[in-house]
Parts: C-alpha cells; sequence; structure tokens
C-alpha cells in the first residue's frame, strides 16, 4: 500500500553517482544494472557524474577539479612535510586499495553492461566533464539510447580542463523531442572557439531528431559571437524541426538568417532568452541581443508564453505588437513600469499566466488606474511570484500592499491561483485572508501556494 501511494511521489526522479562521495555509487550501479521493482517508478534520471569510474581515488575533490598540469608542484617544505605526516600519521593505505578495486570493478562492469533496467524513465540529465574517458561517455551514449520511453535529454558540459576533443558521436539518441544543451565552464578564461567541438554535438542531435519541438541552449558567460543559423545546418531543408519551444543564450548574436531559422522556428509557441549577469563586459551584447525581438517580429513570430531575464525598449515595443499574449515571466522592470503597464492594458483579454517580482507589482497597483487595468485582465489563471520581490516586501512593518493585492487578486473573474516562492510570504498572505472578513479573500486562501523552487531539496535523490 505504502509504495502504491508514496512510490510514484518520492522516487519519481533519482539523482546518481556523486563524485563528492563516490563511496555510496557502485552498489548503485549495480542495482541499475540489475534492476529493481521500485525502479519502475523512476521518470527522471540525473546522472551526475562518470568520472568516478576513472578519476585517481587517491585525489581529493578540489584536486579534481584543478587540471593536472595546474596542481602544486613539489617543493622542499611540502616534501618535509608530507615526510612528517607519514611518520605520525600513516597514510590509510588499505582504504586507497579498496576503493580503487571497487573502481576498477564497477568500470569493468559498467562497460559490460548491455542496458539499465529503468524502462520509465523518459528525462535523463547528464553532466560530462572535460576530464570523462572517451570509452565510458561512448558506452554510456548506449545505455542511454536503449532506454525505451527516453523523450527529453538535459545535457550539461562542464570544463576542468583547458583542452578538450569534443563528445563522442550522439546519434543513437535519435528519439528526442525535448532538448537542454549546457555549456559550463569552471576552467576561466577560456574562448569562444575552444567550444566549436561540443556545438558540433549539438547540430549533430538537431540532425538526428526530426521529432524535436523543444530546443533550448544555455551558454556560459565566458563564450561569445556564436552564430545561430550554423546550428541548424544539420537539418535537412526539406524536413525542417517543427520547434514549440525555443531557448537562447545571449551570445547567439551572429547568422540571423530568417531563410535558414523561420522553417524550424515557425511553430513556436514559447520563447525564452537568457541575457546572463550584467556587467560593464556584457551591457554591449545585452544591446545587441536585445535586436532578436525585432528579428521574431519581421518574421511574424509570435509566441503565446515569453520569458526574458533583462528587458529594454525593444521587448516591450515587440509585446505592443503581439497580437495574442497568453503568459509573460519577467525579471526586474527596471524603469520599464510605465510599460509594462502598457502591455498589461493591451493583453488584459488574453493574459492567462504572469510571472514577476511582486514588491514591483505591488508599487505600480497603488495607482488606482492601474488597479482598474489589472481588474481587467480576465482570463487570467495563474500569477507566480519569484522570491527575490517576496524577500523585499517582507521587510516592511505594514502589510496595506499586501493586502490590497490579495483583494485585487480576489476579485479577478476567475479563481486565479497564487503561487510564492517564499515560504514566509506565502504563510503571511494565508493568514491576511483568514484575518479579513471579505468572502472572496477567505476563499482565495485555499489557493495559495508555496512554490518547491524556493527551497532546497530534502532529500539528496531529488537535487540536481
Amino acid at each position: 500500500m505504502f509504495n502504491e501511494l508514496f512510490l510514484p511521489v518520492l522516487f519519481a526522479k533519482l539523482s546518481t553517482f556523486r563524485w563528492r562521495k563516490p563511496r555510496g555509487n557502485p552498489p548503485l550501479l549495480w542495482a541499475l544494472i540489475h534492476g529493481s521493482h521500485t525502479f519502475d517508478a523512476i521518470k527522471t534520471l540525473n546522472i551526475r557524474s562518470l568520472a568516478w569510474l576513472t578519476l585517481p581515488v587517491i585525489y581529493t575533490h578540489q584536486q579534481r577539479e584543478i587540471p593536472p598540469n595546474e596542481r602544486i608542484k613539489p617543493t622542499l617544505i611540502k616534501v618535509l612535510w608530507d615526510i612528517s605526516s607519514f611518520i605520525f600519521r600513516p597514510p590509510p593505505t588499505f582504504n586507497n586499495v579498496a576503493s580503487k578495486c571497487a573502481q576498477v570493478t564497477s568500470r569493468r562492469h559498467f562497460l559490460a553492461t548491455e542496458r539499465f533496467c529503468l524502462p520509465n524513465v523518459r528525462y535523463l540529465q547528464w553532466r560530462v566533464t572535460s576530464n570523462d574517458r572517451r570509452e565510458i561517455i561512448e558506452h554510456a551514449i548506449t545505455l542511454f539510447s536503449r532506454l525505451p520511453q527516453l523523450t527529453e535529454l538535459k545535457l550539461t558540459i562542464c570544463y576542468i580542463q583547458k583542452d578538450s576533443m569534443g563528445l563522442p558521436t550522439l546519434s543513437k539518441l535519435n528519439t528526442l523531442r525535448k532538448l537542454t544543451f549546457c555549456i559550463r565552464n569552471w576552467v576561466i578564461p577560456r574562448d569562444a572557439p575552444d567550444y566549436h567541438h561540443d556545438l558540433g554535438s549539438l547540430r549533430e542531435l538537431l540532425g538526428c531528431n526530426p521529432d524535436l519541438t523543444h530546443l533550448t541552449i544555455h551558454l556560459d558567460e565566458h563564450i561569445d559571437h556564436l552564430d545561430l543559423a550554423d546550428i541548424f545546418s544539420t537539418v535537412p531543408t526539406k524536413k525542417p524541426l517543427k520547434l514549440q519551444h525555443l531557448g537562447l543564450s545571449y551570445q547567439f548574436r551572429r547568422g540571423w538568417d530568417a531563410a535558414k531559422i523561420f522553417p524550424h522556428i515557425r511553430c513556436l509557441t514559447s520563447v525564452n532568452l537568457f541575457f546572463g549577469r550584467c556587467d560593464t563586459e556584457t551591457r554591449a551584447s545585452y544591446t545587441e541581443f536585445h535586436n532578436f525581438w525585432g528579428f521574431l517580429a519581421g518574421m511574424e513570430v509570435y509566441p503565446e508564453h515569453i520569458k526574458t531575464s533583462h528587458v529594454d525598449h525593444r521587448f516591450f515595443n515587440y509585446l505592443e505588437r503581439h497580437p495574442n499574449l497568453v503568459g509573460l515571466t519577467l525579471p526586474n522592470l527596471g524603469n520599464y513600469q510605465s510599460q509594462f503597464m502598457k502591455v498589461l492594458a493591451q493583453h488584459a483579454g488574453t493574459l492567462e499566466y504572469l510571472r514577476m517580482l511582486i514588491n514591483q507589482l505591488m508599487v505600480m497597483l497603488r495607482v488606482p488606474e492601474n488597479k482598474r487595468v489589472f481588474l481587467q485582465c480576465a482570463k487570467m489563471q495563474q500569477i507566480y511570484i519569484c522570491k527575490t520581490g517576496a524577500n523585499s516586501v517582507l521587510s516592511k512593518e505594514c502589510h496595506e500592499d499586501e493586502q490590497s493585492f490579495l483583494d485585487m487578486v480576489a476579485h479577478l473573474n476567475n479563481r486565479v491561483i497564487l503561487v510564492i516562492e517564499s515560504y514566509t510570504l506565502s504563510t503571511l498572505c494565508r493568514k491576511l485572508c483568514r484575518d479579513t472578513h471579505d468572502p472572496p479573500q477567505i476563499e482565495l486562501e485555499s489557493r495559495i501556494f508555496e512554490s518547491l523552487r524556493g527551497r532546497k531539496p530534502a532529500f539528496w535523490w531529488m537535487r540536481d
């Protein structure tokens, strides 16, 4: 009875193979190979590291992140210190030998495995580091390609060495409908040309997955000036992708060729632009990448759901030309609050989802005209409150703004769901609803939820 009720919830995601504490990895690998009835509940598999199969077991975690050619060279002081440490505290030789034997055995079992016993995994999160053995990666690709239900992949490439030969062929992973491709750089500085091998892997994945509908590319801040049309070069011209979602980092500021890109994004229903950190080094890149909104408008591509991590006047110009905005996710609006209210008034009849900073929304709703516009959002279904804005609201002693905001949400035409990342603010809002004498606000309490995104998962297997 317990398994029937809670196993599909608690065991829906499995995070495996931690490289900081690899001692528990061999029995977990054995379980994945030989199977268990509880594994039928797993829908998401997170492979955090395969480096534990090959890295020297005597290295500490900090040493593993440092390229071999940059580790501290032996000096006279260090040699004398090591000798004294050996005399007064002998190294745990037996543990090292036992760990090495377990590693060799696990690597042999891994390479001899034909498939993992995970019949229902649909979503794979895989982190590849630049010091992973090529044979390990190649066999992992084979194992993952044999997952019968796999349709979604998040591939994160992490560089901990300055040189990399790129990934082996990924053509076996040809059943994907959703792809998230990320590059993380742990070696600074790193130039853009070094990433071209891995962008070749991205092109390969796009070319061998004709049914792909969701594509997200999130790159490190140290990459720049990439060609957008080039990543679609392996897709057959006569059979373009039918993307419904596109997420892009600001580095794709070249190759905006409408003839090559439009066939793949003509069916977009959502778009997400990542602008990274706002600093003096990337400000020029931000300014240039904001022209992408005009590029979409020139092709008359207007997705219903729009998300961005940075705004300027070109973004709001695009929204003013948008014919049917349904969902909107916004960062800090800065000095563009009046432009936002114009957009809200224009799309009040179609907007169903709104995510933004609550402190900025409350400030704008102090104006009577803005209140009238907000109450005209007749189709609103969900309002999502980000944690950053929630923290600034909680610093105030008086909660008149919160009470006024809850009153307006309660009196919208639809029964709007209010999702809040902050536990403290969600608790406060529920209390304000309970303490009022207004029936709509009292009823609103049952539609206020705390988002788990604002909290760290309680169990290690639920963490990314």
